[in-house]
């Protein structure tokens, strides 16, 4: 297992290997199989928008209403 010094990395080096993991995760394998739960989850919530018990929210509302919480 590989070990980090989290603690006394700066925060752009933390987002620095983020990047860099999520690039080797997202470009470096050809295939991935996603766990069950993951299509168990999605399945409960394609029910729950169904039967309306949940809904959409469109992406540019949310977005824009997160801008308005951090002005």
């Amino acid at each position: 297992m590989i070990t980090l010094p989290l603690e006394t990395m700066s925060y752009e080096e933390k987002l620095s290997l983020l990047e860099i993991l999520w690039d080797d995760i997202t470009h470096g394998q050809k295939e991935f199989q996603s766990p069950l739960w993951h299509g168990e989850l999605l399945k409960a919530r394609k029910a729950a928008i169904a039967d309306g018990s949940a809904s959409y929210l469109d992406w540019n509302d949310v977005k824009s209403e997160l801008k308005d919480l951090i002005k």
